[in-house]
């Protein structure tokens, strides 16, 4: 049995079910995950790490106790199981770890982003992950603002008009820590997998499923200052920030594929609004990251 998704603005058949993404009527194929035989290396590799590979437009990725994936051309991806996984946490790492290189080879900018809708466009948060982007978005979706993504910022770059965000799924992916802090009972919700303190949230009317003009991304920058404040950052800084955001940037192992993920970046930084939150010597609480976007979105 196959199932149809929308994720990330691709148009997907998969033999894999992926629980809290709404199936779509449309039978549209634009890449299918299909269940298969997966190759045990890449003979023509032209790069390597810890459990991946890389051949031209073929990633392999092994995770263990869960799957072999095979990541082709930006269209397919073929997964081989291990006998001890479950099917909901293959499905969690194809959409954690294997999407975002399938969304790469695809010619899309793959961002540590979340994003959400204010007055018609998108904006993005950017920043390492723990820095809290996931709770700032779950933080705005109670104050009233439709979310679009979380974990990953995708950006679409193919117009030749402004670079759009596109969407992800119907959910938010939080710890119990941050469920306590937005002053959620975790009893409610649903665990991401048997044995995480992490849970799934529903955004329900508080997603927004349709591509958005990108029209500021803001960087939650690590090195503290002396004040809570936004600066505008230069291009060659904006670059940097970019790239240092990218998903995986090792994964670009050839002079080719840095220069095409360069490219996407410079047309980022020259289209859209690029800003910085500086943080206090200390951490900041939700609220004041809340108060900090909000006072510079309605400037």
């Amino acid at each position: 049995m196959n199932y149809f998704y929308q994720i990330y603005g691709v148009q997907i058949m998969s033999a894999l079910r992926f629980p809290g993404i709404p199936e779509e009527n449309t039978r549209t194929v634009e890449a299918s995950i299909s269940i298969g035989a997966v190759p045990l290396t890449l003979p023509d590799r032209f790069a390597h790490g810890y459990k991946f590979q890389i051949a031209d437009e073929r990633f392999l990725l092994a995770i263990d106790n869960i799957a072999r994936f095979y990541i082709v051309n930006g269209r397919e991806i073929i997964i081989a199981p291990e006998a001890v996984a479950e099917e909901t946490d293959i499905a969690l790492f194809v959409l954690s770890s294997v999407m975002p290189v399938l969304l790469q080879q695809r010619g899309q900018l793959v961002l540590h982003g979340a994003a959400f809708e204010y007055n018609g466009r998108g904006i993005m948060v950017c920043g390492p992950p723990g820095c809290g982007k996931t709770t700032l978005m779950a933080a705005l979706a109670q104050n009233g603002y439709k979310i679009l993504t979380s974990g990953f910022g995708i950006v679409d770059c193919s117009a030749k008009a402004q670079p759009l965000i596109m969407p992800g799924y119907p959910y938010l992916k939080l710890w119990r820590y941050s469920l306590t802090m937005l002053d959620l009972d975790n009893a409610g919700f649903e665990r991401l997998r048997n044995g995480l303190e992490r849970y799934l949230l529903p955004l329900g009317d508080k997603y927004y499923a349709k591509p958005l003009v990108l029209d500021k991304i803001y960087f939650i920058d690590n090195v503290v200052a002396a004040n809570v404040g936004i600066d505008n950052i230069e291009q060659k800084e904006a670059a940097m920030l970019l790239i240092g955001n990218s998903y995986r940037y090792n994964f670009f192992a050839s002079e080719a594929m840095e220069y095409g993920h360069r490219k996407l970046c410079d047309r980022v930084v020259d289209r859209v609004s690029l800003r910085k939150i500086n943080k206090q010597r200390r951490k900041l609480s939700l609220q004041e990251l809340l108060a900090v976007l909000e006072g510079d979105l309605n400037r």
